[in-house]
């Protein structure tokens, strides 16, 4: 597993951070002899809840895919484009806490980690341009864990909340939009708490190592964005997002190109209401 820091500009707000090759940390898990001999009742149900919920939201995704094939003005194209939209709108930081596995409680709350489970994970890169200062790095991602956590949290109780209202336009014919949205959004909210949590239990037990990259730096470089002109571009061309696909997108190259596509679209719609803020 790996992480990725990429600045969209020069500013420090404008830093994202992007999750690689989870694969290692899952397999680290599975070497732990004690993921099923420690599981409580409460964690086995837990999973349970959680594999059921995921099996309703890709029966959700599915049907909604299903409105991708209709006229494009029709109502159901019209509902397809306007939900696309929102989807969209979601912060980029919740997409990468949402790629990192959550971990099981018995490695969570073993302190130190359980020997097994270190010897098969080693330590996690944290890739950054040298030119970000390492403590930088580790701020900000102790911040956004931090954040994210009390978010997802809050939010994963009020859609709970939300479902018997949701549930109630059942009667209205047509797909239950209502539902749907819910039973995504609160799928999403779970995952992304996990991860966060991952996130901070890895770093707090110094298996995540902030680690400056060359060859980040000379991409980065060569993107106007990072000019020392007044008139420089607020965030990093496609050119650039191209260059960092092809570089340290390894099997992942298509997310990490959706991400930082978003995060670049993110930054500058951010920056244009500021500036049109008096």
């Amino acid at each position: 597993m790996s992480l990725l820091v990429v600045p969209l500009s020069k500013s420090p707000s404008s830093y994202v951070c992007f999750a690689a090759v989870a694969d290692s940390l899952k397999a680290a898990v599975a070497s732990s002899p004690s993921a099923t001999k420690n599981s409580s009742y409460f964690q086995q149900k837990s999973t349970q809840i959680s594999t059921s919920l995921s099996h309703r939201v890709d029966q959700a995704i599915q049907q909604w895919d299903q409105l991708a094939h209709a006229p494009e003005k029709s109502i159901k194209g019209r509902i397809y484009a306007g939900g696309n939209a929102l989807l969209d709108r979601i912060p980029v930081d919740e997409s990468f806490v949402k790629a990192i596995p959550s971990l099981p409680a018995h490695i969570m709350t073993a302190n130190p980690p359980p020997s097994d489970f270190l010897k098969t994970l080693g330590t996690i890169p944290l890739l950054h341009p040298t030119f970000v200062p390492s403590e930088l790095v580790t701020t900000h991602i102790a911040g956004l864990t931090t954040h994210r956590i009390a978010y997802h949290k809050r939010l994963q109780y009020l859609s709970v909340g939300a479902l018997p209202f949701s549930m109630a336009f059942v009667v209205v014919p047509g797909p239950n939009l209502p539902l749907f949205y819910n039973l995504w959004r609160l799928h999403a909210h779970y995952t992304a708490l996990n991860g966060a949590r991952t996130l901070e239990y890895l770093t707090k037990s110094t298996l995540v190592k902030p680690t400056p990259s060359a060859t980040l730096d000379g991409i980065l470089s060569k993107d106007p964005a990072f000019g020392e002109d007044k008139g420089s571009p607020v965030a990093l061309s496609e050119t650039t997002i191209e260059e960092l696909v092809n570089e340290f997108g390894g099997e992942e190259k298509p997310q990490l190109h959706q991400y930082l596509d978003r995060a670049r679209r993110q930054w500058i719609q951010k920056q244009s209401k500021a500036t049109a803020t008096p």
